[in-house]
């Protein structure tokens, strides 16, 4: 049940060593703001990743970083920042191989979770 667990926007991914949403995410995350709207009781946990390129401590920054650019844009769409929790996990917690560019893309990410 995506309602509850955690879930991924795929359309939401980042290139290397950036934290810019694409025009493509901003359409996503635009969707995701209308269904907070819709759900006001609910809380979104924002949680950004990143791939293994570069210095951890640099990672753990962008990962956090990328995660934040979600909510900042979810707040440009009326959200209020109370309704999130952004946290930021670097390169602990890769989805896929790093050892492939596809894998490392994969890998670049954010990831969200809904608390009732």
């Amino acid at each position: 049940n995506s309602e509850s667990g955690t879930f991924e926007l795929p359309d939401v991914q980042f290139d290397t060593k950036k934290a810019t949403l694409s025009s493509r995410s901003l359409v996503v995350l635009s969707a995701l703001a209308n269904h907070m709207t819709r759900h006001p009781n609910r809380v979104l946990h924002i949680a950004g990743h990143t791939d293994n390129v570069g210095d951890a401590e640099d990672n753990l920054e962008l990962s956090t970083a990328r995660a934040e650019a979600v909510q900042h844009h979810l707040v440009s769409q009326g959200i209020p920042t109370e309704r999130m929790r952004v946290r930021g996990f670097g390169e602990t917690a890769p989805k896929t191989t790093n050892a492939t560019p596809e894998g490392r893309k994969i890998n670049r990410r954010t990831a969200f979770r809904w608390v009732e």
